[in-house]
């Protein structure tokens, strides 16, 4: 997924014709109460940033684009609507459907997906800003695609 947003921003950037600075100044411009900072932009071009989704609501924001197609080239076209609160709700949703399908308790499968209890509840509460890596690995884990996870095709 780290390469996909890298390559759609640089596509947004080369689009609109702007120079790095002022790439980052558009994006920063949107940036109600979170921080974002140029060296934020250039960890991310390297691949190098574990994003969370705050930021790439904030992206989202940004380039007048979906959180869908920040992360994946193809995707359906009723998935370009979903907003972060509403990507949150469909792994919450995900989560919670394996737990009971396994008949698993919370602490176990927060084990079983390499998070604490504490991101757990969160995550299944859909209150918790998760990285790309721990939605990566939680996929992985529960033997789904981060785009099934995403968008609640479980």
């Amino acid at each position: 997924m780290r390469a996909q947003i890298a390559s759609v921003l640089a596509a947004e950037r080369a689009r609109r014709h702007l120079s790095m600075q002022d790439f980052v100044a558009l994006i920063t411009s949107f940036a109600e109460d979170e921080k974002f900072s140029y060296r934020t932009y250039f960890k991310t071009m390297r691949r190098d940033n574990n994003l969370t989704l705050k930021t790439l609501s904030l992206f989202s924001r940004a380039l007048d684009i979906s959180i869908a197609e920040l992360l994946f080239p193809k995707t359906e076209k009723w998935t370009r609507s979903q907003n972060e609160q509403q990507i949150k709700e469909h792994i919450a949703r995900a989560v919670d459907h394996y737990r009971r399908k396994h008949n698993l308790h919370k602490k176990e499968l927060a084990q079983h997906i390499g998070v604490t209890v504490v991101t757990f509840v969160k995550t299944e509460r859909a209150e918790q800003n998760l990285t790309l890596d721990t939605i990566e690995q939680m996929a992985d884990r529960l033997r789904l695609t981060p785009q099934q996870l995403f968008f609640g095709k479980i």
